[in-house]
């Protein structure tokens, strides 16, 4: 008998090696190449591993969606490899769904996020059928603004506070092996500007998710200082390397916003010694990295001034002349497009401005390329779902920072932690109008995870998940 069921087992073995040999050699022919097939004969067998387990399905999207366009822009690969994220983020949703905690209740501030989302997502829906906007461009406008959710829901339903800690520890190590390779970027490739972003891509954009993570670690360590969590040595480090990366990667906006995070901290903290240091700390740290920022871009020299910054982001276009710029952006949309009414209130259609590289709208094949809509998610928003769609976008995230707020006494210990979240679903208010982070990869997906992080330490049972 045993003999039998070992020669059973041999054959099956044989059966799947056979069949694996057969499946990459069809791969070769299809791709007619070895090394995409490879990629895809392997992407294909992790899967089906993956799929295993939830848990680490949902992993595996964080770290691919951080960089995917360092792999795309960097190491050749193809621009479909951005959409595996979205097949990543369906698969997870629905592992999501079928898997539950016992005994788990989510904070009371989740459920209220999710009546804001299902209002604005029952606005964006009247908006589109009563615009007869196609189903497709539809679903494509579901895809880019319902992400940043979809990955919230999916952390919140599988991690626990295990896996935050965890991830805080990973986002740390990405963070220093990005500050090294965008110094051999700048150093030795010569890129410049908006091209030294590291992992995430020297292509137009990857600047959005060097902003996001070096305000996040940036938070993360000014909180954790004032609260015992992180040493002095650590914090000044961090902070150097932060202003440094902004000052060679020519990110003007990181030094408001840290700006924006001692402020902050200052308002959400007691106020004690360290509460002091850090803002000398962080005085230090804008004057050295503003000098820096100067003398590696001198074209930007004096462009701190409050009169300047205004007038940078509110005169003439952004990108060319033609264009929207951050601070009129709504308003000269309502100008041009808004004509009556229900236009105003609901937009010309959820979809209607929408496009890829396989489609388009109307709409924005006439206009898209001129005004840069896309580039502005409050601008993008009103266009597609009017004043009351974007109020309600708004009204998400403002939802979040007010739950934020608030620290359950059960998670004292975790306040550091709670604090940096709060920064950022302020961040994402001011996110709305300075550009598109919250609806293009892989910011959504980063913010969406970094947000999911307070629903996770304030849950009142944040034990197994069952298949995890």
């Amino acid at each position: 008998m045993k003999i039998l069921q070992l020669q059973q087992g041999r054959a099956t073995e044989v059966i799947m090696a056979t069949a694996s040999c057969l499946f990459f050699a069809f791969t070769i022919l299809v791709f007619e190449s070895p090394f995409p097939a490879a990629v895809f004969f392997f992407g294909i067998a992790a899967l089906v591993v993956l799929c295993s387990r939830p848990k680490r399905l949902l992993m595996a999207l964080i770290v691919y969606s951080i960089i995917v366009r360092f792999l795309i822009n960097d190491l050749g690969f193809p621009s479909m490899a951005n959409y595996v994220c979205d097949a990543l983020l369906l698969l997870t949703i629905f592992f999501a769904l079928r898997n539950h905690r016992d005994g788990y209740a989510p904070h009371g501030g989740f459920r209220l996020l999710g009546l804001f989302v299902a209002a604005f997502w029952l606005v964006a829906t009247i908006s589109a059928v009563l615009n007869a906007v196609s189903p497709v461009l539809y679903i494509w406008a579901i895809r880019n603004t319902f992400r940043i959710f979809g990955i919230m829901y999916c952390c919140v339903r599988l991690m626990s506070k295990r896996d935050v800690h965890r991830l805080l520890r990973l986002f740390v190590t990405i963070f220093w092996v990005n500050t090294v390779v965008c110094s051999y970027q700048y150093f030795v490739l010569g890129t410049d500007m908006d091209h030294t972003n590291g992992l995430f891509g020297t292509g137009a954009g990857a600047n959005a998710m060097s902003i996001v993570m070096l305000f996040f670690i940036s938070g993360l360590f000014l909180f954790g200082y004032s609260s015992r969590k992180v040493k002095f040595s650590q914090l000044l480090l961090t902070l150097g390397a932060c202003c440094y990366v902004a000052a060679i990667a020519e990110l003007k906006v990181f030094f408001v916003l840290l700006s924006l995070l001692v402020c902050l901290n200052i308002f959400l903290n007691r106020p004690t010694l360290r509460t002091f240091m850090v803002l000398a700390i962080a005085v230090v740290a804008l004057f050295v990295g503003i000098r820096l920022l100067e003398s590696y871009n001198p074209e930007f020299a004096g462009f701190f001034s409050l009169e300047e910054m205004v007038k940078s982001n509110s005169e003439g276009g952004y990108g060319s002349n033609d264009g929207l710029n951050r601070l009129s952006a709504v308003r000269t949309l309502d100008d041009m497009f808004m004509g009556s009414a229900q236009e105003k209130m609901l937009g010309s259609g959820f979809g209607s401005g929408q496009y890829t590289q396989f489609f388009e709208s109307d709409l924005y094949a006439t206009w898209g390329e001129t005004l840069h809509w896309s580039w502005f998610t409050d601008a993008a928003i009103f266009l597609e779902t009017g004043y009351l769609g974007l109020a309600l976008y708004c009204l998400q995230f403002v939802v979040i920072a007010f739950s934020f707020l608030r620290v359950p006494s059960f998670c004292l210990e975790d306040t550091w932690l709670l604090r940096t979240c709060a920064s950022v679903a302020i961040l994402c208010v001011i996110l709305i109008v300075y550009n598109c982070s919250l609806t293009v990869d892989p910011t959504c997906y980063f913010i969406g995870v970094l947000l999911s992080f307070y629903y996770v330490l304030t849950a009142k049972d944040t034990g197994n998940v069952s298949q995890a």
